[in-house]
């Protein structure tokens, strides 16, 4: 199931709204421009994700920054640009 609020506040940055609970049936339209059915969100949300997933993907494989700085003091800075240069092959922007 979708989480409404968090497609909403991506996929309508600027639009007011309210949501009352987690169903689209709580959603309240308070801005100028045409309230989007339920497929509209699902569709933009799905298009968004597909764009930007590849953000939240590097964030969980990033080590921790403390790991990093003991990797650049150990390694160097080339070990360490060789495993971020890794982490964003393995997970490309599209």
């Amino acid at each position: 199931m979708i989480d409404y609020a968090y497609a909403l506040g991506k996929c309508y940055p600027g639009k007011k709204w309210s949501l009352d609970g987690s169903a689209y049936s709580g959603l309240r339209w308070m801005d100028d421009s045409p309230k989007p059915t339920a497929k509209e969100i699902e569709i933009k949300y799905s298009e968004w994700k597909a764009q930007n997933n590849y953000k939240e993907l590097r964030a969980k494989a990033y080590p921790s920054v403390a790991d990093q700085l003991d990797l650049i003091y150990h390694g160097g800075l080339d070990e360490w640009k060789a495993m971020i240069a890794g982490i964003k092959g393995q997970y490309p922007k599209p």
